[in-house]
């Protein structure tokens, strides 16, 4: 069976997001699985007790049904070296738990982090949506791999 993951920010024990988490997950499965049944994730997740008010990162992995829920004290990637890479066949619409694909081609890479270019437009960093910034305009892709949670709603927010 084909696995996705979501990962929720949780920061002083509060979850951030969880709705659009919630509608990414519906749109998955109802396109992978043909399922319309909503999955709330609030349902499957529990705060541990000793989860303080640190930065964390909350794995939920699912397919037709949630399948594990971990936490993880988020340590952000530090990226100093990245590569453009072309890759005109990489698929990546859902948040899939397989992330070969990627891990392919970072290992080819000698940088820290890759660029994706598909059929000369830019798409994504490994892990990412990319955004980029000249001190007054912020521009995304329109049509990137996997559009993200926190790059949909900065764009709803103007």
């Amino acid at each position: 069976m084909c696995l996705l993951f979501e990962t929720v920010k949780v920061h002083y024990r509060l979850l951030y997001n969880i709705e659009a988490h919630n509608r990414r997950v519906a749109h998955s499965r109802r396109a992978l699985f043909g399922l319309d049944d909503q999955l709330n994730l609030r349902d499957f997740i529990s705060l541990p007790d000793d989860l303080d008010n640190g930065l964390y990162k909350c794995r939920i992995v699912y397919g037709k049904t949630v399948q594990t829920v971990e936490f993880q004290k988020y340590i952000p990637k530090r990226i100093r070296t990245l590569q453009v890479v072309h890759d005109d066949t990489l698929q990546y619409d859902h948040k899939f738990l397989d992330r070969s694909c990627f891990e392919q081609l970072l290992h080819k890479a000698a940088a820290d982090d890759i660029l994706i270019v598909q059929k000369g437009f830019v798409k994504d960093v490994s892990f990412a949506n990319i955004v980029f910034y000249d001190g007054r305009i912020r521009v995304t892709p329109a049509r990137p791999l996997l559009k993200g949670i926190k790059r949909q709603l900065l764009i709803e927010a103007g």
